[in-house]
């Protein structure tokens, strides 16, 4: 998963608690792209991009840019788009 030379001293740690006591991973991990997920959850509820984009308050193509990965979220959109998926 990650080999020593992800670790640097001038990096901070984190340590992930799992079954086999704790995992040291790169305190800066990246986050994980959304779009795939909303896109996914879309079409399992049948959802219009035009209705998630009304009701994250943005346009319908910044829907469309996300899934596609060519835009990322703000912060505040990300933590709305992760509480519909």
């Amino acid at each position: 998963m990650y080999s020593p030379s992800d670790f640097r001293d001038d990096r901070p740690v984190m340590i992930c608690a799992g079954n086999r006591g704790g995992a040291i991973v790169p305190a800066t991990m990246p986050l994980q792209p959304l779009g795939p997920a909303l896109r996914r959850w879309r079409a399992l509820n049948r959802v219009k991009q035009s209705h998630v984009a009304e009701l994250i308050g943005v346009a319908q193509s910044t829907i469309s840019r996300w899934e596609c990965g060519t835009q990322d979220m703000d912060p505040e959109q990300r933590a709305q788009v992760e509480a519909l998926v």
